[in-house]
């Protein structure tokens, strides 16, 4: 029927991130949907669409819609939630988050409806009595003079694209929280840049970028600029049927805000790799993101830490709490650093719950010689040891505390009791705090050194 047919095309425009798009199909299918129960699915989809546009009073609107015709509707009481925790009202997600995990079924859901929880537990402990709200959204207490900004992508490049036609690129300024407050106004008209980085030509051929739009941050911290990629020989053999095609990337990073710490630079962001074409193909429309098991990568990170003497690159899981880079790991690193001789080179060393490895692999880069980095989630770990050509001293193993046949399988990669153990960002989840210990007790002893 008509309103199955626009849900299905909203759902695919959403995959390929064209938000706005899907957004507008999703208000099709409510017009045309002939029941309620239908128009209940296809707000709780839009509320999705919102969500990810950080539109999080739509996000709200939709979820409630959706919640009143159907209020076991599991998605859009998460959705919901969500939209509280964007505009800061804690109490209100983590009421709604904790009946999602009361009501829901499935395993995907509850996982992460566990993470959210954790995650909104974390920011109320900070936020005690430190979010006060002058202007709507603003999000005080949980977005601090201290804290590394980052650049991310709202909407992210297609992974491939033709010579000569443009494409839509939208990028955002957040913290670790994926939180900005837009009251100081410290990154209005802060101007961004964006660079061309091509991984493969190999018919050597000239390749450039033009740039449409303001290259400068609006007061949400936002910008937006229509790129266009261009090559004489593409302009020259435009009547020719032979294909060109070159792999890039692009490389998004701003200055920091005008009058707090500003030579603190944003972690810049870059694209996964685009394929470009000098003839159009039918894929060209689809996002640049790839699938981990599961997992969507929109974005990677080019990370330059004092006293690491290489970069660091870091593919980001940005839908679930364990793959983000956050600030304790950054820290952690330059601390490291600067103690490399005395407690990383030469030694072997486990990290536990190493989310996206960067501890881990700083390790490796320090001189290590022998770095384990273990997570449950294995696969985007894997990835980044492969990103950072660091498999020769860099290894991983999906481990989950207290597990006792993970525990063996490390004894048979790793010398236990281990050298050095480091983690961060681990012991915020109550329930987790006695498989760690426990852990701790069966691949440490009194030698090992333990870094948190």
């Amino acid at each position: 029927e008509q309103h199955e047919l626009l849900n299905d095309r909203a759902n695919e425009a959403f995959r390929t991130a064209r938000y706005e798009e899907a957004i507008d199909l999703y208000s099709q299918a409510i017009e045309a949907s002939p029941s309620s129960l239908a128009s209940a699915k296809y707000y709780t989809n839009r509320s999705a669409a919102f969500l990810q546009l950080r539109y999080y009073e739509e996000t709200i609107r939709d979820a409630s819609e959706a919640l009143n015709i159907d209020p076991k509707n599991m998605k859009a009481a998460f959705r919901k939630g969500l939209g509280h925790e964007g505009i800061g009202q804690i109490e209100q997600a983590l009421e709604l988050i904790t009946k999602v995990l009361e009501g829901a079924e499935e395993t995907d859901q509850r996982r992460k409806a566990l993470q959210a929880k954790s995650r909104l537990i974390r920011l109320k402990e900070i936020s005690k009595s430190q979010i006060k709200s002058q202007f709507e959204n603003e999000v005080l207490g949980l977005w601090t003079d201290n804290q590394a900004h980052r650049v991310n992508f709202l909407k992210p490049p297609p992974s491939q694209v033709t010579f000569g036609v443009p494409f839509l690129v939208e990028i955002f300024i957040s913290n670790e929280f994926g939180l900005f407050n837009k009251s100081t106004g410290e990154y209005d008209g802060v101007p961004f840049s964006c660079e061309l980085d091509v991984l493969r030509n190999e018919a050597s051929i000239d390749i450039r970028l033009e740039i449409s739009g303001d290259l400068q941050l609006s007061r949400l911290g936002r910008g937006k600029l229509n790129l266009t990629i261009q090559s004489t020989a593409f302009q020259q053999q435009q009547d020719g049927d032979n294909q060109l095609i070159v792999e890039v990337a692009l490389i998004f990073q701003c200055l920091g805000p005008k009058t707090i710490h500003p030579n603190r630079i944003p972690l810049p962001v870059c694209s996964l790799p685009l394929i470009v074409t000098s003839l159009p193909t039918k894929t060209s429309d689809l996002t640049c993101q790839s699938l981990i098991k599961g997992f969507d990568i929109q974005q990677t990170r080019r990370l330059t830490i004092e006293g690491l003497p290489c970069p660091l690159y870091l593919a980001e899981v940005q839908s679930d709490l364990w793959g983000k880079i956050w600030d304790c790991g950054l820290v952690m690193c330059k601390y490291l650093s600067q103690h490399a001789s005395s407690l990383i080179v030469g030694k072997q060393v486990l990290e536990l719950g190493s989310g996206t490895g960067i501890v881990g692999l700083a390790c490796a880069i320090l001189g290590a010689s022998r770095v384990i980095l273990s997570d449950q989630f294995a696969d985007l770990l894997s990835e980044n040891v492969r990103i950072n050509q660091l498999s020769q001293n860099g290894h991983v193993l999906k481990l989950s505390w207290g597990n006792q046949e993970d525990i063996i399988a490390l004894g048979n990669v790793m010398a236990v009791p281990v050298q050095v153990l480091v983690m961060t960002d681990v012991v915020y989840e109550l329930e987790c705090v006695e498989p760690l210990v426990s852990t701790l007790a069966l691949v440490c002893n009194r030698h090992s050194i333990v870094i948190v």
